[in-house]
């Protein structure tokens, strides 16, 4: 008898560990853009050479929103990863787009402004690009940031102008598939939000904002994306005639090729949905 509990109560903690996770998505969007990842696989790489850029479908059918709450006595820094992937696979098995909103209390107080929502490694808001699908071998990001070919992350809109373009957006469909798509241009990395929760346009956002299940963030972006190794250790660039590493030498000996660039750009409209946990055995 008590070897036959034991075991009715390893298979309800196994149902629970497997189903607990599952969850039903509700959204829709589109990820395109032009990317190359040398070292994609052992045989081949995504694009002939550094910048000779190829067409990237992420396929996205797959959309999940996580609220991370402060539970501090003082919550004032809840958090929010969204997930844009290709199946519902855990995110080591999949192309994935992932977001992470720092602070949504900045966030939306950009949002009520009418104000584009910049990304970035010195941002609120961070992007990344897991390609365990069609890199198997790349492990280095990409990873979301402006270049210097624009000042600004974000493209100069007015209040009028980000109205009319959520008024317009067909989500999971976008006119210019694999080129730039007005108002971005290469080298912006910017998210432009149409609904994020609870903010309100005009109205002032408190401290503690936070967004919850159930509730639904949309918007249209447009990432320049880089090997996370060449943002964060700004190393000097082979050939590029630029001293990147500021110590007054060009091009020296001692430098590193680029091996990841390009954009993804689309679209996004999620339901925040909690994971269902089914109920196990008495």
């Amino acid at each position: 008898m008590i070897k036959f509990s034991i075991h009715l109560l390893n298979i309800s903690i196994l149902s629970f560990v497997l189903l607990s996770s599952c969850v039903q998505p509700e959204g829709e969007g589109i990820v395109t853009g032009q990317i190359f990842i040398i070292g994609c696989s052992k045989v081949d790489d995504y694009g002939e050479k550094p910048d000779v850029k190829m067409p990237f479908n992420l396929e996205a059918n797959f959309f999940v929103g996580e609220p991370i709450l402060d539970e501090s006595i003082q919550p004032d820094s809840h958090r929010l990863d969204v997930r844009i992937q290709k199946s519902s696979n855990q995110i080591g098995d999949v192309d994935s787009l992932y977001i992470q909103f720092g602070k949504v209390a900045k966030t939306a107080k950009l949002f009520s402004q009418r104000k584009p929502v910049p990304v970035g490694i010195d941002r609120n808001v961070k992007a990344s690009l897991s390609l365990f699908l069609t890199c198997p071998d790349y492990f280095d990001g990409p990873t979301a940031h402006k270049t210097e070919a624009v000042s600004s992350s974000c493209p100069d809109l007015s209040a009028q102008e980000i109205d009319q373009i959520c008024d317009n957006i067909n989500y999971g469909e976008i006119a210019n598939i694999y080129d730039p798509a007005p108002p971005f241009q290469e080298g912006h990395s910017c998210i432009i939000l149409c609904n994020f929760g609870n903010a309100a346009r005009g109205e002032d956002v408190a401290e503690d904002f936070a967004v919850n299940y159930g509730d639904t963030i949309s918007g249209i972006f447009f990432l320049s994306i880089h090997s996370s190794r060449i943002i964060y250790d700004q190393p000097e660039i082979c050939n590029d005639g630029i001293d990147n590493n500021e110590n007054g030498f060009i091009d020296e000996d001692t430098c590193t090729t680029i091996n990841a660039g390009g954009f993804v750009q689309g679209n996004f409209k999620i339901k925040l949905t909690r994971a269902k946990a089914i109920v196990t055995f008495p």
